[in-house]
């Protein structure tokens, strides 16, 4: 785990180096300039998703993905498995058909995030366990 939390440091400065402060955007005006993370572990098997929700007391969040079922794969056309980014809670009264980028988890694969998108996990069925290590980067005091 410190290996990895290592890396994933490593890659959120990297992020942070490449994005840079303006105070006229809501995201990056709010940038951590002094990082901390909370990590968690989230493993799933069959009927396996997460529901559409945000982390709002982070800056940016991400997950890494260390074991894949092999179901999930490039040609589903529901996409079983995979993660989902933009569309609000099903109880969120949304007046237009969110877009949703969608990206297949793949074993080894970072993928980082603003904190304020709304993501998901798509069901998937599986008796293999899908795991995965989430993350949010935090403003330490």
């Amino acid at each position: 785990m410190a290996a990895l939390e290592t890396k994933i440091m490593d890659v959120v400065e990297g992020y942070r180096q490449a994005v840079p402060a303006d105070s006229a955007h809501p995201f990056l005006a709010q940038r951590a300039e002094r990082m901390g993370l909370s990590v968690w572990d989230v493993a799933m098997d069959s009927q396996g998703h997460q529901l559409s929700h945000i982390h709002p007391s982070a800056w940016l969040s991400g997950v890494y993905y260390a074991r894949i079922p092999g179901i999930i794969g490039d040609h589903d056309p529901v996409h079983a498995g995979w993660i989902e980014f933009g569309r609000p809670p099903e109880d969120f009264h949304a007046t237009a058909e969110p877009e949703v980028p969608l990206i297949k988890p793949a074993e080894g694969l970072m993928i980082l995030f603003p904190s304020y998108f709304y993501h998901r996990t798509v069901p998937f069925e599986s008796d293999e366990v899908r795991i995965s290590i989430a993350f949010d980067v935090l403003e330490r005091e």
